[in-house]
């Protein structure tokens, strides 16, 4: 005990002796807890982690040290970007377009169906390679500046009105584009070529012209000749063609559904109702008022197999029937059962 602890009271004595017990258990406490914690750090950081995955593609990794990571790895190749990438195109049906055996005066008329493809397409530009006199003429709903959406399409009309026996030929440029104004550097325009040809003719070069004004001996050798439905001709004793078979047409939808019957005169397509619903170009396309392609149209014929073999015959009700009046088949707008 030195002179201070001397001075003081018994009661300031135990006060003191008091501090210095708690100073050192505090000292002694937080002397521990840095061991524990250096220690903890130390066995984590060397203690080897050890991974397995499960077979839903769950990553789970472990430690000496207790603590659990657990990671979930997806496997779905849809997220990775190996999807391959559409190719733009604007595609021509048909690829070329050809009119031939127009008679001089008359009007043929031809349809050009342009569909989207890969993406929205605009049509910044449509006209003719060349201006030539009686020239092509090109009109409906495919116009400059038109959008098409991916998987739409609009059709374009081609008119024709020859003046003179002629051969011609020309090509129709549409020039297109990706339709977005997003996109930089701004999309590179691209030119689409459809070739498109005619033939004209007159009267006199027809290999069978129908005269009314013809003498009543032609109109006998017409009555006596023999008809062939399979060959569509009439033929004299001698074997001269007298005259073609004109047969009943009836227009079929694409998907092969019976439309209706086609007008000999007008080539109007009516439906039971007598409502006219369309009309035949000289190609035998079916169009709507507003040129939209319905199907075609089809004789009422002899219908063959790939053998050349008659299994039947196309009636006015859409259906191919045998000779025991069966239906066997269905006709396409393409000519196929």
């Amino acid at each position: 005990m030195d002179d201070k602890d001397a001075l003081m009271s018994s009661s300031e004595q135990y006060i003191r002796k008091s501090n210095r017990t708690l100073l050192l258990i505090g000292v002694g406490a937080f002397v521990l807890f840095l061991i524990a914690l250096f220690y903890s750090m130390g066995a984590f950081e060397s203690a080897p982690v050890e991974a397995t995955q499960t077979a839903d593609s769950t990553v789970h990794f472990s430690s000496r040290s207790g603590i659990d990571i657990e990671l979930q790895r997806n496997l779905d190749p849809l997220l990775v970007a190996t999807e391959e990438k559409k190719e733009l195109v604007l595609k021509p049906s048909p690829e070329s377009v050809l009119m031939e055996g127009v008679v001089i005066g008359g009007v043929a008329e031809s349809i050009l169906t342009l569909t989207a493809e890969g993406g929205p397409i605009r049509i910044v530009s449509m006209e003719l390679a060349e201006k030539q006199q009686d020239g092509f003429k090109i009109e409906g709903a495919c116009q400059e500046d038109m959008v098409l959406k991916e998987g739409t399409s609009c059709n374009a009309k081609i008119v024709w009105q020859p003046s003179s026996i002629r051969r011609i030929q020309n090509n129709l440029n549409i020039v297109w584009k990706l339709d977005d104004i997003t996109k930089y550097p701004p999309p590179k325009e691209k030119t689409l070529i459809v070739t498109i040809a005619g033939q004209s003719t007159d009267s006199k070069d027809c290999i069978i012209c129908e005269d009314k004004s013809a003498p009543s001996e032609v109109q006998d050798k017409k009555e006596e000749g023999i008809c062939d439905e399979v060959t569509g001709m009439c033929l004299s004793s001698s074997g001269e063609i007298l005259r073609l078979i004109q047969p009943e047409r009836i227009a079929v939808s694409l998907d092969g559904s019976l439309l209706g019957r086609v007008l000999e005169k007008t080539k109007e397509v009516t439906n039971d109702m007598g409502d006219t619903i369309g009309r035949v170009l000289n190609d035998g396309t079916v169009v709507s008022k507003d040129l939209k392609v319905l199907g075609s149209s089809i004789g009422l014929l002899p219908v063959m197999n790939q053998n050349g073999v008659i299994i039947g015959r196309l009636t006015a009700d859409g259906t191919v029937v045998d000779a025991e009046n069966k239906i066997v088949g269905f006709p396409m707008a393409d000519g196929s059962v």
